[in-house]
């Protein structure tokens, strides 16, 4: 052998070439696909959304999270429990259980020990949705009874809020 290289054939050569043009086209393709998603954060670790906690905000979660109760247990949690009870259910995946905790305390009472501020309707508690009545029943409201598990018959009076059954916010 004198060293030099082997010719190659030109099938070989062709094959070579398109192998080649199909590896650098998919590499193009890839980049025009993934490049969108890295200019958007698609591959960045995902942040925990701080939840900010207001009257609306609170009443909504606190109903959801009796919603989720009522379609797991078929029924709403009892009067001397309820907070208890759904506890579980207000934590979401992208949030701390401390901001968790925020939602089923009035922000009128943040940093007040033991104080919550809001009651469950009796008519509602131990009972399945279709069976207290209208939809347009209040679930929860703001309370001056500042206990956890408070219940009673909402009073909305002095600019306190409830939230429905179906979830429309009442003064």
């Amino acid at each position: 052998m004198h060293g030099y290289p082997k010719r190659v054939s030109r099938r070989k050569r062709n094959i070579l070439l398109g192998l080649g043009l199909v590896t650098a086209g998919a590499v193009i393709w890839l980049g025009w696909i993934v490049k969108p998603l890295i200019d958007r954060g698609f591959f960045e670790t995902a942040t925990p959304d701080k939840y900010v906690a207001s009257r609306e905000a609170n009443l909504k979660a606190i109903r959801n999270a009796l919603m989720l109760y009522h379609d797991s247990e078929g029924q709403f949690p009892a009067a001397n429990g309820w907070l208890d009870a759904i506890r579980p259910r207000m934590q979401t995946n992208k949030m701390t259980a401390q901001e968790a905790e925020t939602k089923i305390i009035r922000p009128d009472l943040a940093g007040k020990p033991g104080a919550f501020g809001y009651a469950l309707n009796v008519a509602a508690a131990e009972k399945y949705k279709d069976d207290v009545g209208r939809t347009s029943t209040v679930l929860v409201y703001e309370s001056i009874d500042e206990r956890a598990n408070a219940s009673g018959t909402p009073d909305l009076s002095a600019g306190r809020l409830g939230i429905t059954i179906e979830g429309k916010l009442v003064p």
